[in-house]
């Protein structure tokens, strides 16, 4: 008798563990849902190849159990209902209770003037209203359809958003990338180039001095004009890597000609417009060999016993191919 007395608690405890482990495993269970059809208006894709790409990037997330396309068409189909036109709350819930999904998902892609407006809605089949819904405006670019409908389902769901892709397709300000300008394959800013070089210490004290005594008779400053070239060998949106070449000439508005030649590597940040680049310079300039006498004026010829040969600038010397490492930062401006 006392074992029967015992064995009972045992059991009622033991079957009410149970159904509260049931219940809770029935709550972590992914909900399922059904991804009916999506309107396309005035745009390139039709109403199957935007319900494709809005099922394919629900399948992505990992956060339903997504109903198969071809057993859900193939059911629709035998109860007389046509997705494309099952488009109000009312119809979403009787699909939805005949595919037995707790939620149905819907939507629209629109082009309305310079715009892109994607609608989404998901409706709850047993509460019978929408249960989240979610409108977004972006830029005119069709072939960036897939990358908008993700990022609109993916706030809608409350999963994370990449920023940076976000904003290429919403603001129309945004720097050039491949996601807003998608006909571009390599984005360039490659074109005329216009500066002034300034010189400081030896360098600017021989431009100013007379040409009789291997100066330039000049200013130590050279206004300088070239043209760059650009190789882009990445771009993946937020990161393009260039190789950068640059030939320029500079001394022109005095009477001079210094060509050059500029190789860089370098990093644009198309999210800011933030450029980085480094690489070497060539500069064809005249030097000559020579020494500094006893007053310390600069002498060219043989160099006498005890005296110190230099090579420096001098308008009297011969063409001399001088070598630099040229670091470049700047910031690209976008108009508007």
């Amino acid at each position: 008798m006392k074992k029967q007395l015992f064995f009972y608690p045992v059991l009622v405890l033991y079957l009410l563990v149970q159904t509260i482990v049931n219940l809770d495993a029935q709550d972590n269970l992914p909900k399922k849902i059904a991804v009916l059809s999506v309107k396309a208006e005035n745009v390139g894709l039709n109403s199957t190849q935007l319900t494709k790409i809005l099922r394919n990037s629900l399948i992505e997330l990992d956060t339903f159990e997504v109903l198969d396309e071809y057993d859900m068409m193939e059911f629709l189909k035998n109860k007389d209902i046509n997705p494309e036109e099952c488009l109000s709350t009312k119809c979403l819930v009787e699909a939805g209770k005949l595919l037995k999904v707790d939620y149905m998902l819907s939507g629209s892609v629109e082009k309305l003037l310079d715009k892109i407006i994607i609608s989404l809605r998901m409706v709850d089949v047993n509460q019978n209203r929408i249960y989240k819904q979610k409108l977004i405006e972006f830029i005119d670019v069709e072939k960036r359809i897939k990358e908008m409908l993700k990022v609109s389902l993916s706030e809608m769901v409350g999963k994370h958003v990449d920023e940076a892709l976000k904003n290429a397709l919403i603001k129309e300000n945004q720097y050039a990338s491949t996601i807003n300008i998608p006909d571009v394959e390599k984005l360039s800013l490659a074109g005329p180039r216009i500066g002034m070089v300034f010189f400081t210490g030896t360098d600017a004290d021989i431009i100013k001095a007379p040409e009789e005594v291997g100066g330039f008779d000049g200013r130590p400053f050279y206004f300088q004009f070239g043209y760059q070239f650009e190789i882009s060998y990445l771009n993946a949106g937020k990161i393009q890597a260039l190789f950068e070449i640059i030939p320029m000439i500079s001394g022109v508005d005095q009477g001079v000609i210094i060509p050059s030649l500029t190789l860089l590597n370098g990093v644009r940040l198309n999210t800011n417009g933030f450029e980085l680049a480094i690489g070497p310079s060539f500069i064809l300039s005249k030097k000559a060999d020579g020494y500094y006498d006893d007053s310390g004026n600069w002498v060219v010829g043989n160099i006498p016993d005890g005296k110190i040969k230099r090579t420096r600038l001098d308008s009297r010397g011969d063409p001399y191919l001088d070598t630099g490492l040229v670091i470049g930062f700047g910031k690209s401006f976008k108009s508007g």
